[in-house]
C-alpha cells in the first residue's frame, strides 16, 4: 500500500515538474522553483514567486528602469483585486515598482506607487519603509520617522527590522533627536551584533552626547567586526583630529592602511594629518601614494584634496616650484581655484574637511600663483 501511494505521488510530482512550456499565445512561463511552488501552493503563488525573482534579479544589477518596465508589464495580468486570491500581488507590485522609481529619483511617481501599495496592502511593512525613504530624501523628516515607525510596528519578525531601525535612527539624527537616534542604533545592534555600521553610528551619537569613551569603544568594535569598513577609520580619526591628537589620528589611519593597503582615500587622510602635525615630508609621501593610485579608483574630491594638500606641504617646505605644479593640477580639477582668494573662499564654503594649515596657507598661495 505504501509503495503504491509513493508511486502515485512520484508520478504526480514528476508530471508537474515536467509540464511542457505554455504555447506561444500564453504569457505565463515558470521557472523550475516556481513550478515547485505551484505544486504546493498553486498557480498564483508561482506567478508571485516569478515576479519577485525577476524584481530581485533586475534590482541586484541596479537596472532600475528595467525593473520598472518589468513590473509595469506584470500589472495588467494581476491588476484585479477580485482575482488576486487575497494575496495582494497587485499591491506588492506597486510597492516594488515604487522602490525602483525611488532609486531612479523619480520621487513623485514613486510616492504614487507606494501610496497605492499601502492602500491595497496596509499591513506590509516594506511599503511604509520605502515611503519613509522617499520622505527622507524630500527632507520631510517627521513624516519619514512616522513611516519608519509604522514599518517597525508592522514587521512581526526580528529579521528585517535592522534596516528599519537604522533608517529611523538616521532620520532622528538629522532631526536633531540624538538620544532617540542612539536608542534606535542600540536596538539595531541587539538584533545584529555582527554588523559594524550601527556601532559607528551609535559611536557618533555618543560623541555628540559627550560620551567620549563610549564613542571610541563603539567605533573600535566596528573596526574589529569589519577591518575593511573605511568609514569606521574615518570617523575615529576625525574624532582624534577634533581633539588635536594627530598622532592618534595617524595611528588609526595607518591601521586602516594595514588592513586596506590599496585604499587611496586613507592615504589622503594620512597626508592631511601629517600636514597638520607639521611633518611635511611624511605628508608629501602619503599624498604622493594617493595620487600615484589609479585615477579611476580615486574620487574627484579626494584627488582635489590630495593635490591641494601636497601643494601646501611643498609650499611650507619652501619648494614653490613643486607647490605651484600641484596647485596648477588642482586648478584643472576645480576651476574656482583660478579666481584667486574669491574662488578659494567659495570652494571652502561648500567643501568640508579643510585642515587649519590649509586654511592658513592657501589664501597666500592662491594670490601668489594667480598673480605671478
Amino acid at each position: 500500500m505504501k509503495t503504491r501511494i509513493f508511486f502515485i505521488l512520484f508520478i504526480f510530482l514528476s508530471s508537474q515538474l515536467l509540464i511542457s512550456a505554455p504555447d506561444s499565445t500564453s504569457r505565463k512561463k515558470y521557472s523550475v522553483k516556481a513550478r515547485i511552488f505551484r505544486i504546493y501552493y498553486g498557480q498564483k503563488w508561482a506567478e508571485r514567486y516569478d515576479i519577485l525573482t525577476g524584481y530581485n534579479d533586475y534590482m541586484s544589477k541596479q537596472d532600475f528602469q528595467k525593473t520598472v518596465d518589468f513590473l509595469t508589464d506584470k500589472l495588467p495580468t494581476v491588476d484585479s483585486l477580485e482575482n488576486d486570491y487575497k494575496m495582494h500581488t497587485t499591491g506588492y507590485i506597486y510597492g516594488m515598482r515604487g522602490n525602483a522609481k525611488y532609486y531612479l529619483t523619480d520621487y513623485e511617481a514613486a510616492m504614487r506607487d507606494i501610496n497605492r501599495s499601502i492602500e491595497i496592502v496596509p499591513k506590509w511593512s516594506y511599503g511604509y519603509y520605502v515611503r519613509g525613504q522617499i520622505q527622507y530624501q524630500l527632507r520631510d523628516l517627521q513624516s519619514a520617522i512616522d513611516d519608519y515607525t509604522m514599518a517597525i510596528k508592522r514587521k512581526s519578525k526580528r529579521r528585517g527590522k535592522t534596516k528599519f531601525y537604522i533608517a529611523r535612527g538616521e532620520a532622528y539624527w538629522d532631526n536633531g533627536e540624538i538620544e532617540n537616534s542612539m536608542a534606535d542604533f542600540t536596538k539595531c545592534i541587539k538584533l545584529n551584533r555582527k554588523w559594524a555600521y550601527p556601532y559607528v553610528r551609535r559611536g557618533s551619537a555618543r560623541q555628540s552626547l559627550n560620551d567620549e569613551n563610549g564613542a571610541i569603544a563603539d567605533i573600535e568594535k566596528a573596526i574589529a567586526l569589519d577591518p575593511h569598513y573605511i568609514g569606521a577609520y574615518q570617523v575615529l580619526s576625525i574624532y582624534y583630529k577634533t581633539q588635536k591628537d594627530y598622532d592618534a589620528a595617524i595611528e588609526v589611519i595607518v591601521n586602516g592602511l594595514y588592513n586596506n593597503p590599496d585604499n587611496l582615500f586613507l592615504y589622503e587622510m594620512a597626508g592631511s594629518y601629517y600636514l597638520e602635525k607639521g611633518d611635511n615630508n611624511q605628508a608629501i609621501t602619503y599624498y604622493t601614494k594617493c595620487l600615484e593610485g589609479h585615477h579611476d579608483d580615486l574620487e574627484e574630491y579626494t584627488r582635489l584634496q590630495a593635490l591641494i594638500g601636497i601643494s601646501v606641504a611643498y609650499y611650507e617646505f619652501g619648494d614653490k616650484e613643486n607647490s605651484e605644479k600641484y596647485f596648477d593640477q588642482a586648478r584643472q580639477v576645480q576651476a574656482l581655484l583660478n579666481n584667486g582668494k574669491e574662488g578659494l573662499e567659495e570652494l571652502m564654503g561648500y567643501c568640508m574637511g579643510w585642515m587649519d594649515k590649509e586654511k592658513e596657507t592657501l589664501p597666500r598661495m592662491a594670490e601668489e600663483f594667480n598673480n605671478p
